[in-house]
Protein backbone atom coordinates (compact mmCIF):
# COMPACT_ATOMS: atom_id res chain seq x y z
CA UNK A 1 0.00 0.00 0.00
CA UNK A 2 1.62 3.41 -0.88
CA UNK A 3 1.59 6.05 1.72
CA UNK A 4 -0.67 8.78 1.87
CA UNK A 5 1.35 11.77 1.38
CA UNK A 6 -0.98 14.21 1.86
CA UNK A 7 -2.80 13.23 5.25
CA UNK A 8 -0.55 16.09 7.19
CA UNK A 9 -2.44 18.52 5.27
CA UNK A 10 -6.00 16.80 5.42
CA UNK A 11 -5.44 16.48 8.92
CA UNK A 12 -4.30 19.90 9.43
CA UNK A 13 -7.51 21.31 6.63
CA UNK A 14 -9.57 19.33 9.18
CA UNK A 15 -8.64 21.01 12.14
CA UNK A 16 -9.06 24.32 10.84
CA UNK A 17 -12.24 23.82 9.79
CA UNK A 18 -12.88 22.93 13.31
CA UNK A 19 -11.01 25.62 14.64
CA UNK A 20 -13.51 28.24 12.66
CA UNK A 21 -16.38 26.01 13.73
CA UNK A 22 -15.58 26.14 17.25
CA UNK A 23 -14.64 29.79 17.39
CA UNK A 24 -18.64 30.46 15.93
CA UNK A 25 -19.79 28.58 18.62
CA UNK A 26 -21.55 25.84 16.25
CA UNK A 27 -21.99 22.59 16.56
CA UNK A 28 -21.10 20.20 13.18
CA UNK A 29 -24.91 19.95 13.01
CA UNK A 30 -24.91 23.49 12.98
CA UNK A 31 -22.48 24.06 10.31
CA UNK A 32 -24.31 21.19 8.21
CA UNK A 33 -27.06 23.17 8.40
CA UNK A 34 -26.36 26.70 7.42
CA UNK A 35 -23.83 25.05 4.85
CA UNK A 36 -26.12 22.91 3.12
CA UNK A 37 -23.65 19.67 3.70
CA UNK A 38 -24.22 16.45 5.54
CA UNK A 39 -22.74 15.96 8.97
CA UNK A 40 -21.23 13.13 8.39
CA UNK A 41 -19.27 14.98 5.64
CA UNK A 42 -17.97 17.99 7.92
CA UNK A 43 -17.25 14.91 10.57
CA UNK A 44 -14.74 13.24 8.02
CA UNK A 45 -12.77 16.55 7.12
CA UNK A 46 -12.34 17.56 10.38
CA UNK A 47 -11.18 14.33 11.21
CA UNK A 48 -9.09 14.67 7.94
CA UNK A 49 -10.18 11.36 6.84
CA UNK A 50 -11.34 13.20 3.22
CA UNK A 51 -11.10 16.34 1.67
CA UNK A 52 -13.65 18.53 0.43
CA UNK A 53 -13.61 19.23 -2.83
CA UNK A 54 -13.27 22.99 -3.92
CA UNK A 55 -16.74 24.11 -4.24
CA UNK A 56 -17.74 22.69 -0.42
CA UNK A 57 -14.74 24.53 0.49
CA UNK A 58 -16.31 27.61 -0.42
CA UNK A 59 -19.72 27.01 0.68
CA UNK A 60 -18.13 26.24 3.88
CA UNK A 61 -16.71 29.71 3.86
CA UNK A 62 -19.99 31.11 3.57
CA UNK A 63 -21.35 29.37 6.59
CA UNK A 64 -18.11 30.15 8.78
CA UNK A 65 -18.39 33.74 7.27
CA UNK A 66 -14.87 33.69 6.73
CA UNK A 67 -12.39 33.64 3.26
CA UNK A 68 -10.76 30.77 1.26
CA UNK A 69 -7.41 32.07 2.23
CA UNK A 70 -8.03 32.27 5.97
CA UNK A 71 -9.36 28.44 5.88
CA UNK A 72 -6.22 27.32 4.03
CA UNK A 73 -3.27 30.17 5.07
CA UNK A 74 -1.50 28.21 7.24
CA UNK A 75 -1.08 24.82 6.09
CA UNK A 76 1.91 23.99 3.98
CA UNK A 77 1.19 22.03 1.05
Amino acid sequence: MTPDKFRPQRKALGKKIAELRIERDMTQTDLAYFSGLSQESISLWERGLATPHLFNYIILCQALKCSLEEMVKDIEF
